[in-house]
Formats: C-alpha cells, structure tokens, sequence
C-alpha cells in the first residue's frame, strides 16, 4: 500500500470515529517494530495536518529480557523522529519478572506478557486526564484499519493476579522512601 493511500485511509478512520480531538492525550504503545512506529508517525501526520491541539507520547513497556535495551534504543530513535516525549516504564522497576511469572504461572510467555501490557498501559493511561475508552479495530488488506466497536472493560485490563499487584505496590513504597 501507497504512502498517500495509507494516510488517507488512517485519516479517514480518525476522522469518522471521532478518535483524535483537541485536549487528547494520545499514548502510542511502541515496540520497537514498523507496525507501532507507522501508527505514530501516522498519528503525528494527522495531528499536525489538521492542526489538532493534543498531546502525543510514544509509550514503550521495558521487560528487561536480554534484546530490551537494543529494542529501547530502536524506539528511541523512532520518537526522537517523531519529535515526541518517551515514556519508558520496565517491569523491574514494578517488581516484575516475566521469566518468573513464566516459570510460577507455567502458561505461555505470549499469555502472560499481553495481560501485562494491558495492565500497565491502562495504568499509565489512568495517571491522564483523557477518556478510556478502547477500541477493538482489525486490519483489514486493502481498507487499512477498520475500527469495529468501542470495547467494554474487561478485567484482565484493571487488576493483574494478587501476587504481582502485592509486588507492585511493594516497589512503589519502595521508591517512594528512597525519594529525598
């Protein structure tokens, strides 16, 4: 797909479902990969084409596995491109280590780490001023992205097992008494 077709499909979904407006905060979860970049450069084009007044960040989700600092410094890269802030939040900061939750929970690393994803960006999404609302959408070959329906909150997307929220709030005490 054309560059121009892209961004005239992305604006055009943007604009029919009403997902970017003035006073946004926009979090953009960034990988390190082609797919997340293209949302935010996409979601840059369209902010600045239609002189949205709105905040865009690139959001990155550092778990600490032996390719995570290469992985940081690609998306680093990719929003100082951008020309947005960087948010980082690594789980061994939080407490967490996604080789033990493997090894304690015995389910697949894939399982394990999306519930995580969603958990930490919903909580970092909640520390903005913005609404929550998500949205299920699907890539569609020859139409681009199709938003299908607002999505209702599920439970996996506000609370993580006792265990790991225990240790996520013991992390957080942690800092908050070595702070000056």
């Amino acid at each position: 797909m054309r560059s121009k077709t892209y961004l005239k499909r992305v604006f055009k979904t943007i604009s029919k479902y009403k997902l970017v407006e003035n006073g946004d905060v926009i979090f953009v979860a960034l990988s390190g990969g082609k797919d997340s970049a293209s949302a935010l450069f996409a979601l840059k084009t369209y902010i600045e084409h239609n002189n949205v007044d709105c905040e865009l960040k690139g959001f990155h989700i550092n778990f600490d596995l032996p390719i995570s600092e290469k992985v940081v410094k690609t998306v680093e890269k990719q929003v100082k491109m951008a020309g947005v802030e960087l948010i980082v939040v690594s789980t061994k900061d939080l407490g967490i280590s996604l080789a033990e939750a493997v090894k304690k929970t015995r389910r697949p690393i894939c399982s394990i780490c999306g519930v995580l994803k969603r958990y930490i960006l919903v909580e970092k999404m909640r520390q903005t001023p913005h609404s929550l609302q998500m949205h299920e959408i699907n890539i569609v070959p020859g139409k681009g992205i199709v938003v299908i329906k607002p999505v209702e909150v599920r439970k996996e997307d506000i609370t993580l097992p006792k265990q790991v929220m225990e240790r996520i709030q013991r992390s957080m005490e942690k800092k908050e008494i070595e702070l000056p």
